[in-house]
């Protein structure tokens, strides 16, 4: 019980957390235009570097890129147990057929660690926002808010409706199944998808 009421917590504090995104895109909290629609997006750091590579008008992804650390349930090494992936998304409203959310991640399956790009295709010039969650339902918000494992932004689609972000993900990523929550604000309605991956095992299988 106390770990359900933990999830039902955490879920909401994610939806407040987008939609805090919003405001402050709408009260223009950024000095530049975010989600221009590139086909080369910026990038956070990589894990094991300390610059980034940056083009104009993409969304950066926050990710964490603390040392990757072996996960056990005790001392002698015995595997955690295996996460069954995120919580379903209780969304406090419902999405609108005038806001159409075609959300895409590529690469579908990979290694803690490793890039994903985040495709969104919705109404010209929509605020968009994301928020990745993970099989242990830890996120992609950055420390304390969240666990920091990577993938969470905001921004608006292009004149053609497209909006590109990129994150790396943590070395700390748990394996197993999770989704990327993906709003979108178009004229005082909302839309919504959740495109889905999986985060590979020790082996490098998903």
């Amino acid at each position: 019980m106390t770990s359900l009421r933990r999830h039902s917590v955490a879920a909401r504090a994610v939806w407040v957390l987008l939609a805090l995104a919003f405001a402050t895109a709408a009260c223009g909290g950024s000095s530049k235009p975010l989600g221009a629609g590139s086909s080369s997006p910026s990038v956070s750091p990589s894990p094991s570097a300390s610059s980034s590579a940056s083009t104009t008008g993409t969304t950066t992804g926050k990710s964490s890129t603390s040392g990757g650390t072996t996960r056990s349930s005790s001392t002698t090494g015995t595997p955690a147990p295996k996460n069954t992936g995120p919580s379903p998304a209780a969304l406090p409203w419902t999405p609108s057929p005038d806001v159409p959310v075609d959300a895409r991640l590529d690469p579908t399956c990979f290694q803690p660690g490793g890039l994903v790009t985040l495709k969104v295709h919705t109404r010209p010039k929509a605020g968009v926002a994301y928020i990745a969650n993970y099989s242990d339902n830890g996120t992609g918000a950055p420390k304390p808010t969240g666990s920091g494992y990577g993938g969470n932004d905001k921004g608006f689609s292009n004149d053609n409706g497209d909006f590109t972000s990129a994150f790396y993900v943590s070395r700390d990523a748990p394996p197993g199944p999770g989704r990327v929550d993906v709003i979108v604000g178009w004229h005082n309605e909302w839309g919504y998808d959740g495109p889905t991956f999986t985060v590979a095992g020790p082996d490098g299988h998903c």
